[in-house]
């Protein structure tokens, strides 16, 4: 190839523009759920190691008090309008489905500041996590 030949494939054209990075993919609700599994068995497996086996029903325990709390506020916080991240909005979503919102049919998550089916969410979502919580409290601590 002769010295010309080869700066004319280096030019580029005047007209191209610079490529914009493409947009992230959002994040699915089934990664947020994979990834807090994972979270919570990692934590509970190095805590059965650093403990000799000791605490890892509290750790459990722990485990789904932070998932519970995280869900509530995800809820609490649309309710009041406010701004969260995408993965606590897959998290808010598992309550806020029912009254038909943050699915594909219904209304965006963003619709829902100061209805009253939020609120009602809200208040089962607490109900609920406090009933699952007292029901693996009761499972881990029973003595077999």
């Amino acid at each position: 190839m002769s010295k010309t030949a080869v700066r004319r494939q280096r030019k580029k054209p005047a007209h191209a523009k610079p490529k914009k990075p493409a947009a992230p993919r959002p994040m699915t609700d089934r990664a947020v759920y994979i990834g807090l599994a994972l979270i919570g068995a990692f934590s509970v497996a190095l805590g059965w190691l650093l403990t000799d086996g000791l605490y890892w029903r509290e750790l459990i325990l722990l485990w789904l008090v932070i998932v519970a709390w995280l869900t509530i506020a995800g809820v609490a916080q649309i309710y009041r309008g406010r701004h969260i991240p995408p993965w606590q909005q897959s998290l808010a979503r598992l309550s806020l489905r029912p009254v038909g919102f943050g699915t594909k049919e219904g209304k965006p998550l963003d619709a829902a500041h100061g209805h009253a089916p939020v609120r009602t969410a809200l208040v089962w979502t607490i109900i609920l996590a406090v009933i699952v919580i007292a029901l693996a409290a009761l499972a881990l601590y029973r003595p077999f």
